[in-house]
């Protein structure tokens, strides 16, 4: 049986609980984690597919969540910014979104958005797309 290490957080800059829509911490950590649906499940079989490969990089992890997604993902790549250090996304006329979970494994991280948009960064590197 295959498995991967990685470290999950829901609502890691705290917008979602503060919204007081939630309720408390545990009920926000949940809906967050729910919101953010099958994308870290597709995540974390991508980096477990480019580990055995031997070559765990942002372009082999991006093309293998293609693979495991199926509809597009990286392939279909969205502008838009990352802040590096709170995850925020931002898109030139749209809200701010914050991160429903930020997630990490080898030297990479994800960041799951509202509406499907998912962030892929290597820390230099961003690839932004949608897995709705």
């Amino acid at each position: 049986m295959r498995e991967l290490l990685y470290r999950l957080e829901a609502d890691p800059q705290g917008h979602y609980i503060s919204t007081g829509h939630y309720g408390g911490v545990d009920e926000c950590e949940e809906h967050c984690k729910e919101w953010a649906g099958y994308i870290p499940h597709i995540f974390a079989e991508a980096v477990m597919i480019s580990d055995e490969r031997g070559d765990v990089t942002l372009d082999t992890v991006a093309q293998a969540m293609n693979d495991v997604y199926g509809f597009g993902g990286f392939m279909y790549p969205m502008g838009g910014d990352v802040d590096p250090v709170t995850g925020v996304y931002s898109y030139v006329g749209d809200d701010d979104l914050f991160p429903l979970v930020d997630i990490r494994s080898h030297h990479l991280r994800v960041l799951v958005y509202p509406y499907g948009i998912v962030a892929l960064t290597d820390g230099d590197r961003v690839k932004t797309a949608r897995f709705d």
